[in-house]
C-alpha cells in the first residue's frame, strides 16, 4: 500500500508482465492470420499470367479442357517449342511427301 512507484508494488508489477503477455499473445495471433496472405501490384504482367496458369492446371480443373493458355512470345521455353514444332512439323511434310513419291 505504501509503494513509491508502479514497479515496486508486486500486484503492478504482476499486471504489467500479464498486459505485455497478453499483447505478445494478440501480435502473434494477428501475425498467424496474415502471414500467408499475399499482396502484389495488379498490374504485373507476370503475376497474372502465373495465377491464370495455375488456374487453368490447377487439380479443381483437371479435366477441363485447356483453352486459355497465355504467355510471353520471348519467354526461351516458347521460342524453343516453337522452334521444336517446326521441326517436326517440317520433318512430318517431308516423310508424308516421301512416302506420297513412293507411291506414284
Amino acid at each position: 500500500v505504501g509503494f513509491r512507484s508502479l514497479e515496486d508494488d508486486p500486484k503492478s508489477k504482476w499486471a504489467m508482465y500479464v498486459d505485455k503477455l497478453q499483447s505478445d499473445l494478440v501480435y502473434k495471433k494477428d501475425f498467424e492470420k496474415t502471414k500467408t496472405k499475399f499482396s502484389s501490384p495488379v498490374d504485373m504482367l507476370a503475376v497474372v499470367l502465373a495465377k491464370n496458369c495455375q488456374k487453368l492446371v490447377s487439380d479443381i480443373d483437371y479435366r477441363n479442357y485447356l483453352h486459355q493458355w497465355t504467355c510471353l512470345p520471348d519467354q526461351n521455353d516458347v521460342i524453343h517449342a516453337r522452334k521444336a514444332y517446326e521441326l517436326q512439323s517440317d520433318n512430318l511434310y517431308k516423310s508424308d511427301l516421301n512416302w506420297l513419291k513412293g507411291i506414284g
